[in-house]
């Protein structure tokens, strides 16, 4: 679990960043957990029941009553591990700085292309942080699979069936329940009783159904399609417009 903390006392600021996040991790198997702090003295409080639980920390300097700077030195007395990330809009603290050993250094705004480098530096430099799998049971053997190769999966009555990338069909026994909870991943929708798409495999969105770039069809529940519907061009939306940036 990489544990990220955002320390940033205007609420847009700190939405914009979880949904930076977000779309990160939704192309990355990793597990993830965020937690939000309007102030540094609410994130010293936290740290005081909780060393060492923060991985990677985004902090702002100019924060009320308490500075950014001043709850890095604090951090630090208890905490050499975590990665802390200065994102603000005060450059003369950039060389004292150095005195809490700063991860990334950042001008805001933030864009989603240097947060998603400082991510992955930060995980490769973090060896032992492994992506996710989903462990299942085909036949006599073991399987570890990886998020991106599974396209949907398929529950009929105690039987799953994991359709892959690779068009190749797995057969498992299982609740869909508990392996929707196992994939914890923002790609991933429950989008009918007995159906769990990836949503990085959708083709098309009709009435009632998705189809895949495999294509597969892939039913949409009646009653709640519009929510569905908009789930996933939200998702769509979201990442396009972010992946277009890291083009750019």
């Amino acid at each position: 679990m990489i544990n990220i903390g955002i320390c940033d006392c205007n609420k847009e600021h700190r939405e914009e960043m979880c949904k930076f996040i977000d779309v990160y991790f939704s192309s990355h198997s990793y597990s993830y957990n965020v937690l939000q702090f309007e102030d540094a003295k609410s994130l010293i409080r936290y740290y005081d029941d909780n060393i060492n639980n923060i991985n990677l920390l985004l902090l702002d300097i100019e924060l009320p009553k308490l500075n950014g700077f001043e709850a890095a030195k604090m951090i630090r007395k208890t905490d050499e591990n975590v990665s802390i990330i200065f994102n603000t809009s005060i450059a003369s603290y950039s060389l004292r700085s150095f005195e809490v050993w700063p991860f990334y250094y950042n001008i805001k705004p933030m864009r989603y292309r240097t947060l998603s480098n400082i991510i992955d530096k930060f995980i490769k430099q973090h060896k032992n942080i492994r992506e996710e799998n989903l462990l299942v049971k085909n036949g006599k053997r073991f399987i570890n699979l990886s998020f991106n190769e599974i396209s949907f999966i398929e529950s009929q009555n105690t039987t799953l069936k994991i359709h892959m990338n690779n068009y190749e069909v797995l057969k498992t026994y299982g609740k869909l329940d508990d392996v929707e909870k196992q994939l914890s991943n923002k790609r991933f929708l429950r989008c009918h009783k007995s159906f769990l798409i990836n949503m990085d495999y959708v083709k098309s969105v009709e009435a009632y159904k998705f189809t895949t770039i495999f294509g597969d069809t892939v039913s949409i529940k009646q009653r709640e399609s519009s929510k569905i519907k908009k789930m996933y061009h939200d998702y769509i939306t979201q990442k396009e417009e972010y992946e277009k940036e890291m083009l750019q």
